[in-house]
């Protein structure tokens, strides 16, 4: 969502890098599987289930 501004840009840039880089880390650390699938994989098993989960709960 380019904003045409340098400091909105770098704003969303920080929190954009820090998902792409702990995803994987978050899937590393929960099993071998998760450690080699893909990003799309780990958001369906461990982020959108759960989160299901709870909000049903």
């Amino acid at each position: 969502m380019p904003s045409g501004k340098f400091t909105a840009n770098a704003a969303w840039l920080v929190p954009a890098a820090l998902a792409f880089n702990l995803t994987p880390a978050a899937g590393a650390l929960a099993s071998c599987f998760h450690a080699r699938a893909t990003t799309a994989t780990i958001r369906d098993h461990l982020i959108r289930v759960p989160a299901r989960l709870a909000r049903s709960a």
